[in-house]
C-alpha cells in the first residue's frame, strides 16, 4: 500500500479467523532464515487487523481502521498483531510477541 506496507484482504473472514492468519504470517517472517545472504539480521512483521463488522464495507473505512491498529502495533514494539477497537478509538493488544 506504500513503503513497506501491504494489505491482505480476507473475504469472509471474522476478526478472530483474520488475527489467526495475521499470527501466522507474522511467526512465518519472523522464522525466516536470512543466512544465504551473507549477513547476520532478523525479519519481523507488525499487523494491523480490522474487520467489516467494526468498520463497515466501506473499503477506505475498513482500511483507515487497519492502518490504525498497524500503527499501534509499530508504537508498542513491533512484532506484534492488534486488533482495532472502534469503541474507545484504542485498539486492543490482543497478541505481543517480542
Amino acid at each position: 500500500m506504500g513503503g513497506e506496507e501491504f494489505a491482505i484482504m480476507l473475504a469472509g473472514c471474522d476478526a478472530q479467523q483474520a488475527m489467526a492468519v495475521a499470527e501466522d504470517c507474522r511467526q512465518a517472517i519472523e522464522a525466516m532464515d536470512c543466512s544465504p545472504s551473507g549477513a547476520a539480521f532478523n525479519v519481523t512483521a507488525s499487523f494491523g487487523v480490522a474487520d467489516s463488522t467494526q468498520c463497515g464495507y466501506n473499503f477506505d473505512k475498513l482500511y483507515g481502521c487497519a492502518d490504525e491498529a498497524l500503527y499501534q502495533s509499530k508504537h508498542a514494539g513491533r512484532n506484534r498483531v492488534y486488533l482495532y477497537h472502534p469503541s474507545t478509538q484504542q485498539r486492543a493488544q490482543t497478541l505481543v510477541h517480542a
